[in-house]
């Protein structure tokens, strides 16, 4: 439970510190991108265990 709490503060402040840097492009990039291919990497770890 610690884990994903930590997982999340890091990308929170990683997409906070791009958009203070003035890189909102690239904010929206990475939040798009970083929970896409995390709901994707669920799907696939699903399909191979056989649970999808």
């Amino acid at each position: 439970m610690c884990g994903g709490f930590t997982t999340f503060s890091s990308f929170a402040l990683e997409t906070a510190d791009l958009m203070k840097d003035g890189k909102m492009h690239l904010a929206a990039i990475y939040t798009v991108l970083s929970v896409t291919l995390g709901v994707l990497a669920v799907f696939a770890g699903q399909g191979i265990v056989g649970k999808g």
